[in-house]
């Protein structure tokens, strides 16, 4: 997918959110960005969601604090394109963001 990208826009910056987590701002601004609720971007095939989060209830506050915590949760990967953001599902869903 990435090479895709960098095959379409020569500007491509690559964001490691697992070296570099987001802060709760950015993940704030990347969630409105996507038009989601916070819970909407939890990877539930995760082991961690499996281990320590399925079946239980949180309010979106605390799945936003859980991401910014355990950002390996996180849906990967989302291209952003000015205020534009999409959770990326196979390499050529990043032509919607033209």
């Amino acid at each position: 997918t990435l090479a895709y990208a960098h095959s379409i826009c020569p500007n491509v910056r690559e964001i490691d959110y697992l070296k570099h987590p987001l802060t709760q701002f950015q993940l704030e601004n990347l969630i409105q960005d996507l038009g989601l609720q916070p819970s909407d971007l939890v990877d539930r095939e995760n082991e961690l969601f499996d281990e320590q989060y399925a079946g239980k209830d949180f309010l979106e506050a605390d799945w936003l604090k859980i991401l910014v915590h355990n950002p390996a949760l996180m849906l990967s990967p989302i291209a952003v394109m000015g205020t534009q953001a999409k959770i990326i599902h196979n390499a050529v869903d990043i032509l919607q963001l033209k």
